[in-house]
């Protein structure tokens, strides 16, 4: 190898190895800050879905509860020391787009109090819409029991999105594996 090509390959080495240097510093310092500003967002949520609680307790292993492994987290809501619910986060990985994160909550007579979506990555202006007030509103004190359906006949029937069906369906199988995992909550409790 000639000088010429010997100092562009340890330059390059030089540049590729602060590239990466700074990269790292970057991420070390921004990564706290993102993950603050995520759990904000989650707490956000939790009290969007459950607006009458002032606190929210962690459930420990949540995974011996849920049967499906979509939900993720689980928090007994609370309010003036009395227990009024669970909210739960929920990530389906069966939306059109991939993961869909979805915060739920349910109270203790087993009716959904709320419903928010949370990351993914659904269509815009088809998917995307299962984030407005309009879809999630219709699970507000809907049960599980029977089974929540998608463009179905019946009491737990959920009108899909127009030309988002897997979307639709997506949202209502996580909000039902959350009403299925606070009902085996309280199973476990009565």
């Amino acid at each position: 190898m000639s000088k010429d090509g010997i100092k562009t390959t340890l330059s390059l080495t030089i540049i590729c190895v602060m590239a990466a240097l700074l990269l790292g510093i970057v991420n070390s310092v921004t990564a706290p800050v993102i993950a603050t500003r995520a759990e904000a967002d989650r707490a956000e949520k939790r009290q969007e879905v459950m607006a009458e609680a002032d606190s929210f307790e962690p459930i420990e292993n949540i995974e011996n509860y849920d049967k499906t492994g979509m939900v993720q987290a689980g928090y007994i809501a609370m309010s003036g020391g009395e227990a009024i619910g669970y909210v739960f986060d929920v990530v389906n990985n069966s939306g059109f787009g991939g993961p869909m994160a979805v915060t739920v909550g349910v109270t203790n007579e087993l009716k959904f109090s709320g419903l928010r979506m949370g990351d993914n990555s659904e269509t815009a202006g088809l998917g995307s819409r299962a984030a407005e007030p309009a879809f999630y509103e219709q699970f507000a004190d809907k049960s599980g029991d029977p089974v929540l359906t998608v463009n179905a006949s019946g009491e737990n029937n959920i009108d899909g999105l127009t030309s988002a069906t897997i979307t639709s369906t997506a949202v209502t199988e996580a909000a039902q594996s959350a009403w299925n995992t606070a009902q085996a909550i309280q199973g476990e409790v009565a």
